[in-house]
């Protein structure tokens, strides 16, 4: 089965491999959730934060029919933007916090959440984790500012089940990370990128960021409210409309500590989303942007040889992707938006499918829904 998380509210909906039917299990128009992620197909996490700053980790063991927030243990106030557990124990999620709410949460026992870092933040968004079922790997993808590090562009890492985390810079520069995959504590796969509306880290504006932390380049989070807005953007025609946009994928290998530059696409109109390995040579990652023609596009990039080459699976004329999901080397899923074409309202979600891990369907559209994750399960 698969679960998907829209913006803006609780809005969770679950689809049967059995069957092609989509179903809203909850509907809470009070609360923000954007993350989700599922170690069977009944049981599972969605996280997000509420309207009064509330961490919201909610757990469910029926398919999304009734949630219980767990919350954390030590901490009152955050807002989670990532979460994945690795099995029905370990699993850690990524915050979005600024004055001391918390960088991310992690649990040992699936049920009991801590924060992972009891010292002073700024600012930190960690849009990505990944988690290694090995009870003892998790990494949060983003960036942050403290006291050690104002610029700070990369990963917490924790190799001892959440116990000490490392916080390392990666070799993107001053394009920001946003999402990561990791076979083991030293092999893993973190993408990058930059549109053109949004500041890089080094123009970086921490109050600004703080009231509105860009998602995706259509997606905008207020942070005090706890709210997703979509921004429709004018796409230019000009020749040069392709430039501002970069798409970076790194491999990070020693805990975290070496990073590798594969991939660089600069000014070609694109920018990376969600990545996901089912080995450290067989990997998937879904990207967005413009054409050159100044039509909103997204497509699929596949590897089978640890990006040393890649092809392009899917493209999506006038629409989005932002996250995907692969089970196994050959069942997926990806989802995102129509942005253009002949639907109502502002956008249509989309949710394309995988069988065979080359060629993808497109298995069903949803009125007005942007999902933001997917978490796959089952066979």
């Amino acid at each position: 089965s698969m679960s998907s998380i829209s913006r803006s509210f609780v809005l969770v909906l679950f689809v049967s491999f059995a069957c092609c039917t989509w179903t809203i299990v909850q509907n809470d128009f009070a609360t923000i959730a954007i993350a989700t992620s599922f170690s069977s197909t009944e049981t599972g996490y969605i996280a997000g934060g509420s309207s009064n700053l509330q961490p919201l980790l909610l757990y469910t063991t029926d398919g999304g029919n009734t949630l219980d927030n767990h919350g954390m243990n030590d901490s009152s106030v955050g807002a989670m933007l990532s979460i994945r557990m690795a099995s029905s124990t370990w699993g850690i999620a990524g915050g979005l916090g600024f004055i001391e709410l918390p960088c991310g949460a992690y649990t040992n026992d699936g049920s009991t959440w801590f924060n992972v870092d009891d010292g002073f933040t700024l600012f930190c968004a960690f849009q990505g984790a990944s988690v290694v079922d090995d009870s003892q790997t998790g990494v949060l993808i983003g960036s942050f500012a403290d006291r050690r590090d104002w610029k700070g562009n990369g990963i917490q890492i924790t190799t001892d089940g959440g116990k000490t985390w490392n916080q390392i810079n990666g070799d993107t520069g001053s394009t920001p990370v946003r999402y990561g995959s990791f076979l083991s504590k030293n092999m893993g796969y973190v993408t990058s990128g930059i549109w053109p509306e949004t500041e890089d880290i080094s123009e970086r504006n921490i109050d600004s960021v703080m009231r509105d932390f860009q998602l995706t380049r259509h997606l905008t989070m207020d942070t005090t409210k706890q709210t997703v807005r979509f921004v429709k953007r004018e796409n230019s025609r000009a020749e040069d409309a392709i430039e501002g946009y970069v798409a970076l994928l790194s491999a990070v290998t020693n805990e975290g500590n070496d990073w590798k530059l594969l991939l660089n696409q600069t000014n070609q109109g694109l920018y990376f989303n969600e990545i996901s390995c089912t080995d450290s040579n067989n990997c998937w990652a879904v990207l967005e942007g413009i054409d050159g023609f100044g039509n909103d596009t997204a497509v699929i990039y596949h590897t089978s040889d640890g990006w040393a080459s890649y092809d392009t699976q899917l493209t999506v004329p006038g629409g989005s992707l932002v996250c995907i999901d692969m089970q196994s080397p050959t069942l997926g899923w990806a989802g995102g938006a129509l942005l253009q074409g002949d639907f109502q309202g502002d956008f249509q979600g989309i949710f394309y499918k995988t069988t065979d891990g080359a060629n993808w369907t497109l298995d069903s559209e949803l009125k007005n829904f942007y999902p933001m994750d997917i978490s796959v399960t089952g066979k």
